[in-house]
């Protein structure tokens, strides 16, 4: 979403570059509406990118918190996961031989 974002806003630009030597009332009420929706955009594609960041943080938090007060029920599944995908693998490795 956020590369098609700038890709509008760049188009956008282009096209009024490209336009600015054009006289008449028309052209030029356009002009301002296409310069005012592209501020909007610009604005909201910064607004979405501040609130992702926000929640990623907020994630960041919440799992820190959950491990510094959970530290041996993470080392437990840690250790569960471990312990299977060796087993998977070994099982894996010996039927290969």
């Amino acid at each position: 979403m956020r590369s098609d974002l700038q890709m509008l806003a760049a188009d956008a630009e282009q096209l009024l570059h490209a336009t600015a030597g054009h006289a008449g009332h028309r052209v030029d009420e356009v002009r301002a509406k296409v310069l005012e929706s592209l501020a909007g955009v610009k604005a909201r594609a910064g607004d979405v990118r501040d609130d992702a960041l926000h929640n990623a943080r907020a994630a960041g938090r919440v799992a820190d918190d959950y491990v510094h007060d959970n530290p041996w029920r993470i080392v437990a599944i840690g250790a569960i996961v471990g312990l299977g995908l060796g087993l998977l693998l070994g099982r894996g490795s010996s039927s290969d031989s």
